[in-house]
């Protein structure tokens, strides 16, 4: 039988248990702050990595906004370029050869076209610039909205190429197969004008003009005198034409004729016009309609209205220095009178 617990052997078992316990109690409490050391360090490491990582892609994202920035001003710049040397020499820029998507040219710093690619070292990386050129065609036989159809024989609205358009693609390429490109298209639109507001001087048969005068070389029942700076149907008559002088752009290399139109009053009657043109101005002169015969006139059908810009089919007139009209008076009672002819050409 078990002997009774003394007050004082009591309370040593108990210091003892207590001991014991308080032994346990900070054995598991040290390993805990083990654990939540090793935990702590972890988590520590996994933020520094993200951290990193969030570091590495901001300066990433940074270079690559840098790259695009000098990119683009690149391409700009190329295209700019470009326009410069469509503008002061079009027949030159429009020559270039080969052509085609594929095509690879640059602008050299004398404003000279290379065919080759430019490279281009900018905070020691390489930038590879080049532009492609292409022909486009027009439906309206070249005059109307652009198309990507095949070319065509012009009977009024089939498609044609416009030579007063080219299609070019601006590239730039850098590492990593990376690249930003343009597309425009350029136009001949260094535009001027021939005007005549007069004809009371007469007949000067092929008089070469490089202003605006107030004679003409031929006309068959037209009364230009009656009425100063006009011309209308000579009395009795109901039908009358008048021939222009030649005028002389002066542009050797030659220039597009984009539109004719006229101002005054149609009457009761109709105003047509054909065009010649020619490299010479000792050349046989063929005045042609919009089909580019001798049979057809401006516009294709109809009369055209005054005020009214019919546009000339580049086919049969591009390229050329020198240009005449002839135009054609139709009246029922009421003449038609004729106060300004303009033609719109481009250099």
């Amino acid at each position: 039988m078990a002997k009774p617990l003394n007050s004082k052997s009591y309370r040593a078992r108990h210091r003892l248990v207590k001991s014991r316990r308080a032994g346990i109690l900070n054995s598991f409490n040290k390993g805990q702050s083990f654990i939540e050391i090793i935990i702590a360090f972890l988590i520590g490491a996994l933020l520094i990595i993200a951290s990193s990582s969030a570091v590495v892609l901001i300066v990433r994202n940074n270079l690559e906004s840098k790259n695009n920035q000098i990119a683009a001003f690149l391409v700009q710049e190329l295209v700019d370029n470009i326009q410069a040397v469509s503008e002061s020499d079009w027949n030159s820029f429009y020559n270039l050869a080969p052509k085609g998507s594929s095509s690879q040219y640059y602008v050299s710093s004398t404003r000279a076209i290379i065919n080759d690619v430019e490279v281009l070292t900018i905070k020691e990386r390489n930038y590879t610039r080049y532009f492609s050129i292409e022909n486009v065609n027009r439906d309206i036989c070249g005059t109307g909205d652009i198309s990507s159809a095949a070319t065509s024989t012009c009977l009024g609205a089939e498609v044609l190429e416009d030579p007063s358009t080219q299609k070019i693609t601006a590239f730039v390429n850098w590492a990593g197969n990376h690249s930003i490109s343009i597309v425009q298209y350029l136009t001949r639109h260094r535009d001027s004008v021939f005007a005549q507001s007069n004809w009371s001087g007469g007949v000067l048969s092929d008089e070469i003009i490089t202003f605006s005068n107030y004679r003409f070389s031929t006309s068959t029942n037209i009364d230009f005198a009656t009425t100063t700076g006009s011309i209308v149907l000579s009395a009795g008559q109901t039908s009358g034409n008048l021939t222009s002088s030649i005028f002389d752009t002066q542009r050797t290399d030659g220039a597009a004729f984009n539109a004719i139109l006229w101002q005054g009053d149609i009457g009761d009657g109709t105003v047509k016009f054909r065009i010649a043109s020619s490299a010479t101005s000792t050349d046989h002169w063929n005045y042609y309609g919009w089909d580019g015969s001798g049979s057809t006139d401006y516009p294709a059908s109809g009369s055209v209205d005054d005020d009214t810009s019919v546009l000339i089919m580049p086919e049969h007139h591009n390229n050329d220095r020198y240009v005449r009209y002839k135009v054609f008076l139709n009246k029922t009672s009421n003449s038609p009178r004729i106060d300004d002819i303009i033609i719109n050409w481009s250099s």
